[in-house]
């Protein structure tokens, strides 16, 4: 099991919204994306003592929302913001049985918006959640005006995890690590 309990390898964030959104396409956006890409939607098992990687079928990712929109006291408000934010940051991962992805909307008043999310280190890394969300961004676009949303991408994680693997155990790597220790020695 990786550290369960621990939020070690959480990736929070949140972003703000405002003005008209359309939760159902953006909820539409989320799963278009997680369709596209299984490490979104891969749970890790224990099988023989060993952890493998089962990918989920397309099941419906399901926004959160809370609706605070007719909260008219700004404190509580933000006080709300950071519990939800709170929650959703700290929150363990059932690695088992869910995605490796964590979403919630907060909607306040004057068409205000907070979208908090949560992604798992094992699915995501810095360079890929502004990846993550100029694909939603896009899906998000193209849902709203109708348009029928990109197809899978030619390559998935795995492909190149295996990749990086077959280089490892052709010793690639051992070579450029003495290549760089000498140089930099």
């Amino acid at each position: 099991s990786i550290s369960p309990n621990s939020s070690a390898y959480h990736i929070p964030g949140s972003f703000v919204l405002t003005g008209k959104l359309d939760i159902s396409a953006l909820e539409q956006a989320f799963n278009a994306v997680i369709a596209r890409h299984d490490i979104l939607r891969t749970c890790y098992k224990e099988k023989d003592k060993e952890v493998v990687q089962s990918v989920l079928l397309h099941d419906t990712f399901v926004l959160n929302t809370v609706d605070l929109s007719r909260e008219t006291n700004s404190q509580v408000i933000q006080e709300a913001i950071a519990v939800h934010k709170r929650m959703v940051f700290t929150q363990s991962f059932d690695l088992n049985n869910d995605f490796p992805l964590r979403v919630r909307i907060l909607k306040c008043p004057d068409a205000h918006y907070e979208v908090v999310l949560c992604v798992h280190h094992i699915a995501a890394d810095a360079w890929t959640i502004p990846l993550f969300l100029q694909e939603l961004e896009a899906c998000y676009a193209e849902i709203c005006l109708g348009v029928a949303t990109k197809q899978q991408p030619k390559h998935q994680y795995i492909d190149y995890a295996y990749w990086q693997q077959n280089r490892a155990e052709q010793g690639i790597f051992s070579k450029q690590r003495e290549y760089w220790l000498n140089k930099l020695a």
